[in-house]
């Protein structure tokens, strides 16, 4: 081969290897937004499963990714370096809010059961509580789950931690969508 042909075969070969690629993302984000949808409909031992499964996740994708990324700039493949940049920029907020993402999801599977029963309460109370789920284990804190429907929105005055006065329950609220809340008893 001839020095041309050479240049010609390495570029080609180059650009194969440098090109914008999800393949590292996606795989990834519906792992999480299946782990986290399960872990918000059944929040009993799959818990602790559910955190097993990101910590080793973590462990081994983060890694693995990274030394990619040094790898794509050293060899100067730019376009394969900034795809595993944004890989790691945004897979990391979806792994630190997996089990939000999976509460999205459940709220939108179950709205029309939701919607029906709200409308339902409206003549007795503005404020409709769903469970969601208990867990416990001996060893470990019980916790009881709760969405709340409040038309009124007074409890968005309530989101975050928050004790109980004269008892050991601890209240975790965060806001989901509209008039809809996640409650967590500890």
């Amino acid at each position: 081969m001839s020095s041309p042909e050479i240049k010609a075969a390495t570029s080609a070969a180059m650009f194969q290897q440098d090109r914008f690629s999800l393949r590292p993302t996606y795989v990834l984000a519906l792992l999480f937004v299946i782990v986290g949808t399960t872990d918000s409909m059944s929040p009993g031992g799959f818990g602790l499963f559910a955190n097993a499964i990101m910590l080793l996740t973590a462990l081994v994708w983060l890694p693995l990714t990274l030394i990619q990324t040094l790898a794509a700039a050293r060899q100067r493949t730019w376009r394969r370096f900034l795809s595993l940049l944004a890989a790691i920029v945004v897979i990391y907020p979806m792994y630190s809010n997996f089990r939000e993402v999976g509460d999205y999801i459940h709220l939108a599977f179950a709205y029309p059961f939701y919607s029906k029963e709200i409308a339902a309460a409206r003549s007795a109370s503005r404020s409709v509580k769903f469970d969601w789920g208990k867990t416990g284990f001996a060893g470990f804190a019980n916790q009881d789950f709760y969405l709340i429907y409040d038309q009124t929105d007074i409890i968005s005055s309530e989101i975050g931690f928050r004790e109980i006065r004269h008892t050991p329950i601890k209240i975790y609220t965060n806001h989901l969508v509209g008039h809809f809340y996640t409650a967590v008893y500890y």
